[in-house]
Protein backbone atom coordinates (compact mmCIF):
# COMPACT_ATOMS: atom_id res chain seq x y z
CA UNK A 1 0.00 0.00 0.00
CA UNK A 2 2.88 2.47 0.40
CA UNK A 3 4.45 2.29 -2.77
CA UNK A 4 0.80 1.85 -4.41
CA UNK A 5 1.06 5.83 -4.25
CA UNK A 6 3.94 7.08 -3.48
CA UNK A 7 3.05 11.26 -3.74
CA UNK A 8 0.25 10.01 -1.10
CA UNK A 9 1.19 8.61 2.63
CA UNK A 10 -0.55 4.87 3.57
CA UNK A 11 -4.39 5.03 3.99
CA UNK A 12 -5.49 3.10 7.22
CA UNK A 13 -5.99 -0.82 6.37
CA UNK A 14 -3.71 -0.25 3.43
CA UNK A 15 -5.40 -2.24 0.20
CA UNK A 16 -7.47 -4.19 2.36
CA UNK A 17 -10.83 -2.19 3.39
CA UNK A 18 -12.56 0.70 3.96
CA UNK A 19 -12.15 1.40 7.13
CA UNK A 20 -11.47 5.09 8.06
CA UNK A 21 -12.05 6.01 4.77
CA UNK A 22 -8.62 5.59 3.38
CA UNK A 23 -7.23 8.22 5.73
CA UNK A 24 -3.98 8.09 6.52
CA UNK A 25 -3.48 7.77 10.72
CA UNK A 26 -0.74 8.56 13.13
CA UNK A 27 0.60 5.45 12.78
CA UNK A 28 2.01 5.34 10.34
CA UNK A 29 5.23 6.85 11.15
CA UNK A 30 5.57 4.95 14.34
CA UNK A 31 4.36 1.73 13.87
CA UNK A 32 4.93 1.23 9.61
CA UNK A 33 7.44 3.97 9.87
CA UNK A 34 9.91 1.43 11.98
CA UNK A 35 9.35 -1.50 9.69
CA UNK A 36 9.54 0.19 6.46
CA UNK A 37 12.55 2.26 7.29
CA UNK A 38 14.40 -0.89 7.60
CA UNK A 39 12.96 -2.95 4.75
CA UNK A 40 11.78 -0.65 2.35
CA UNK A 41 13.37 3.05 2.81
CA UNK A 42 11.86 4.34 -0.36
CA UNK A 43 8.78 3.79 0.49
CA UNK A 44 9.48 5.25 4.20
CA UNK A 45 10.49 8.42 2.52
CA UNK A 46 7.65 8.75 0.61
CA UNK A 47 5.81 8.89 3.50
CA UNK A 48 7.77 11.42 4.98
CA UNK A 49 8.14 13.56 1.87
CA UNK A 50 4.24 13.62 2.06
CA UNK A 51 4.58 15.25 5.48
CA UNK A 52 7.03 17.87 4.39
CA UNK A 53 4.28 18.83 1.50
CA UNK A 54 1.68 19.06 3.34
CA UNK A 55 3.82 21.20 6.27
CA UNK A 56 1.42 24.55 4.90
CA UNK A 57 -1.58 22.57 6.54
CA UNK A 58 0.01 21.76 9.48
CA UNK A 59 1.00 25.32 10.00
CA UNK A 60 -2.59 26.30 9.42
CA UNK A 61 -4.24 23.86 11.73
CA UNK A 62 -1.64 25.18 14.57
CA UNK A 63 -2.81 28.67 13.79
CA UNK A 64 -6.73 27.35 14.26
CA UNK A 65 -5.37 25.97 17.73
CA UNK A 66 -4.04 29.09 18.59
CA UNK A 67 -0.22 28.09 18.71
CA UNK A 68 2.91 29.01 16.56
CA UNK A 69 4.87 26.49 14.54
CA UNK A 70 2.46 23.33 12.71
CA UNK A 71 0.05 20.68 13.98
CA UNK A 72 0.04 17.56 11.77
CA UNK A 73 -3.25 16.30 11.45
CA UNK A 74 -4.23 12.84 13.63
CA UNK A 75 -6.32 11.90 10.59
CA UNK A 76 -6.38 13.01 7.07
CA UNK A 77 -6.09 12.42 3.45
CA UNK A 78 -4.56 15.88 1.91
CA UNK A 79 -2.79 16.88 5.07
CA UNK A 80 -5.69 18.81 6.30
CA UNK A 81 -6.97 17.62 9.76
CA UNK A 82 -10.09 14.98 8.83
CA UNK A 83 -11.22 14.08 12.59
CA UNK A 84 -14.07 16.05 14.05
CA UNK A 85 -14.14 13.86 17.36
CA UNK A 86 -11.14 15.96 19.11
CA UNK A 87 -11.06 14.17 22.43
CA UNK A 88 -9.41 10.62 20.91
CA UNK A 89 -8.63 12.30 17.92
CA UNK A 90 -7.07 15.86 17.64
CA UNK A 91 -5.52 16.51 20.79
CA UNK A 92 -3.18 13.39 19.98
CA UNK A 93 -0.51 15.84 19.42
CA UNK A 94 1.74 13.30 19.49
CA UNK A 95 1.52 13.07 15.78
CA UNK A 96 4.44 16.25 15.43
CA UNK A 97 6.39 14.32 17.53
CA UNK A 98 5.91 10.78 15.88
CA UNK A 99 6.89 12.46 12.68
CA UNK A 100 10.02 14.29 13.60
CA UNK A 101 11.56 10.42 15.32
CA UNK A 102 10.31 9.29 11.92
CA UNK A 103 12.68 11.84 10.49
CA UNK A 104 15.49 11.55 12.91
CA UNK A 105 14.83 7.24 12.12
CA UNK A 106 15.17 7.43 8.69
CA UNK A 107 18.27 9.49 8.41
CA UNK A 108 20.31 7.50 11.12
CA UNK A 109 19.16 4.58 9.75
CA UNK A 110 19.66 4.90 5.86
CA UNK A 111 22.53 8.12 6.18
CA UNK A 112 20.11 9.79 3.48
CA UNK A 113 19.48 13.17 4.76
CA UNK A 114 18.31 14.81 1.69
CA UNK A 115 15.01 14.68 3.19
CA UNK A 116 16.05 17.48 6.27
CA UNK A 117 17.48 19.47 3.03
CA UNK A 118 13.78 18.75 0.84
CA UNK A 119 11.86 20.45 4.03
CA UNK A 120 12.27 17.75 6.85
CA UNK A 121 14.81 20.01 9.03
CA UNK A 122 11.58 22.80 8.89
CA UNK A 123 8.97 19.94 9.61
CA UNK A 124 11.66 19.60 13.29
CA UNK A 125 11.50 23.12 13.24
CA UNK A 126 7.79 23.95 13.56
CA UNK A 127 6.87 20.94 15.15
CA UNK A 128 9.59 21.86 18.18
CA UNK A 129 7.75 25.42 17.85
CA UNK A 130 4.39 23.93 18.59
CA UNK A 131 5.43 22.48 21.48
CA UNK A 132 6.81 25.27 22.89
CA UNK A 133 3.32 27.55 21.95
CA UNK A 134 1.69 24.30 23.68
CA UNK A 135 3.44 23.68 26.97
CA UNK A 136 4.29 25.64 29.67
CA UNK A 137 7.07 25.79 32.10
CA UNK A 138 5.56 25.92 35.86
CA UNK A 139 6.02 27.58 38.74
CA UNK A 140 8.56 24.69 39.98
CA UNK A 141 10.60 24.82 36.43
CA UNK A 142 9.41 21.71 34.65
CA UNK A 143 7.90 22.33 31.41
CA UNK A 144 4.34 20.69 31.50
CA UNK A 145 1.96 19.89 28.29
CA UNK A 146 -1.82 20.00 29.24
CA UNK A 147 -4.88 18.80 27.66
CA UNK A 148 -3.92 16.38 25.40
CA UNK A 149 -4.76 12.89 24.65
CA UNK A 150 -1.91 10.14 23.90
CA UNK A 151 -1.85 6.97 22.31
CA UNK A 152 -4.29 5.53 24.49
CA UNK A 153 -7.91 6.42 23.26
CA UNK A 154 -10.07 5.74 26.60
CA UNK A 155 -8.11 8.01 28.21
CA UNK A 156 -8.55 11.64 26.81
CA UNK A 157 -7.46 15.51 27.36
CA UNK A 158 -5.07 14.39 30.68
CA UNK A 159 -2.23 16.30 31.54
CA UNK A 160 1.52 15.42 31.05
CA UNK A 161 0.78 12.21 29.10
CA UNK A 162 3.81 10.46 29.52
CA UNK A 163 4.44 9.02 26.08
CA UNK A 164 3.51 12.76 24.55
CA UNK A 165 6.00 14.77 26.82
CA UNK A 166 8.89 12.67 26.18
CA UNK A 167 8.28 12.02 22.19
CA UNK A 168 7.97 16.17 22.54
CA UNK A 169 11.49 15.77 24.37
CA UNK A 170 12.85 14.11 21.78
CA UNK A 171 10.98 16.29 19.24
CA UNK A 172 12.42 19.43 20.34
CA UNK A 173 16.56 18.15 21.25
CA UNK A 174 16.25 16.71 17.31
CA UNK A 175 15.35 20.02 16.30
CA UNK A 176 18.11 21.86 17.99
CA UNK A 177 20.84 19.32 17.32
CA UNK A 178 19.82 19.37 13.27
CA UNK A 179 19.79 23.04 13.03
CA UNK A 180 23.33 22.74 14.81
CA UNK A 181 24.57 19.98 12.57
CA UNK A 182 22.97 22.49 8.91
CA UNK A 183 25.08 25.44 10.87
CA UNK A 184 28.32 23.55 11.04
CA UNK A 185 28.14 21.39 7.63
CA UNK A 186 26.52 23.82 4.83
CA UNK A 187 26.32 27.95 6.24
CA UNK A 188 24.52 28.91 3.33
CA UNK A 189 21.40 25.73 3.92
CA UNK A 190 21.04 26.64 7.52
CA UNK A 191 21.03 30.84 6.63
CA UNK A 192 18.43 29.90 4.25
CA UNK A 193 16.30 27.73 6.67
CA UNK A 194 16.56 30.44 9.49
CA UNK A 195 15.86 33.07 7.23
CA UNK A 196 12.65 31.23 6.00
CA UNK A 197 11.50 31.05 9.16
CA UNK A 198 12.15 33.93 11.03
CA UNK A 199 14.61 31.83 13.41
CA UNK A 200 15.02 33.59 16.54
CA UNK A 201 18.76 32.22 17.67
CA UNK A 202 17.88 31.78 20.80
CA UNK A 203 14.74 29.13 20.15
CA UNK A 204 17.33 26.27 20.03
CA UNK A 205 18.59 26.96 23.20
CA UNK A 206 14.97 27.44 24.41
CA UNK A 207 13.89 24.15 22.88
CA UNK A 208 17.06 22.00 24.65
CA UNK A 209 16.06 23.98 27.96
CA UNK A 210 12.12 22.48 27.88
CA UNK A 211 13.37 18.97 26.16
CA UNK A 212 15.59 19.02 29.36
CA UNK A 213 12.80 20.25 32.03
CA UNK A 214 10.13 18.10 30.77
CA UNK A 215 7.50 16.50 33.50
CA UNK A 216 7.95 12.95 33.71
CA UNK A 217 4.98 11.72 36.26
CA UNK A 218 6.26 8.82 38.05
CA UNK A 219 4.47 7.60 41.46
CA UNK A 220 6.63 7.02 44.44
CA UNK A 221 4.39 5.09 46.07
CA UNK A 222 4.10 2.80 43.13
CA UNK A 223 7.50 2.92 41.68
CA UNK A 224 5.87 2.97 38.53
CA UNK A 225 5.78 5.71 35.81
CA UNK A 226 2.16 7.10 35.04
CA UNK A 227 0.56 6.96 31.74
CA UNK A 228 -0.71 10.74 32.88
CA UNK A 229 -0.69 13.43 35.95
CA UNK A 230 -3.74 11.45 37.04
CA UNK A 231 -4.22 8.04 35.52
CA UNK A 232 -2.98 5.98 38.77
CA UNK A 233 -5.91 7.64 40.72
CA UNK A 234 -8.81 6.39 38.81
CA UNK A 235 -10.37 3.02 39.73
CA UNK A 236 -9.30 0.20 37.94
CA UNK A 237 -11.81 -0.97 35.27
CA UNK A 238 -13.26 -4.55 36.80
CA UNK A 239 -11.95 -6.39 33.24
CA UNK A 240 -12.88 -10.04 34.99
CA UNK A 241 -16.18 -8.96 35.94
CA UNK A 242 -17.08 -7.41 32.32
CA UNK A 243 -19.27 -9.79 30.33
CA UNK A 244 -17.39 -10.80 27.05
CA UNK A 245 -20.32 -9.51 24.84
CA UNK A 246 -19.29 -6.24 26.39
CA UNK A 247 -16.23 -5.85 24.07
CA UNK A 248 -14.94 -3.61 22.56
CA UNK A 249 -16.29 -1.57 25.49
CA UNK A 250 -16.49 1.56 23.56
CA UNK A 251 -19.57 0.05 21.76
CA UNK A 252 -21.11 -0.64 25.35
CA UNK A 253 -20.12 2.05 27.66
CA UNK A 254 -19.96 5.70 27.03
CA UNK A 255 -16.49 7.31 26.31
CA UNK A 256 -16.79 9.51 29.44
CA UNK A 257 -17.07 6.78 31.47
CA UNK A 258 -14.16 5.13 29.88
CA UNK A 259 -11.97 7.81 30.52
CA UNK A 260 -13.16 8.24 34.14
CA UNK A 261 -11.38 4.92 34.65
CA UNK A 262 -8.16 3.35 34.56
CA UNK A 263 -8.61 0.90 31.30
CA UNK A 264 -6.03 1.42 28.24
CA UNK A 265 -7.47 0.90 24.43
CA UNK A 266 -4.24 1.28 23.06
CA UNK A 267 -0.80 0.56 24.77
CA UNK A 268 0.92 3.72 25.99
CA UNK A 269 3.25 3.94 28.38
Amino acid sequence: AAACKPERAAPAKGLSGQGYEGHQLWDQELYMGQVLTLLAPQAARAGLAFRCRTLPEARARAGELSCRGAQYPWRTIDGTEASAFFPAGAAQHHINADIAWAIEQYVRCTGDDSILREGGLEVLVETARFWMSLGRFGPDGEFRIDGVTGPDEYTALVDNNLYTNLMAATNLRAAADRMADAAATDASWHARVVDGLQLDPEEPDRWRAAAGAVLVPYDEDLAVHGQDDSFLRLPRWDLDATPEEDFPLQDHHHLLTLYRHQVLKQADV
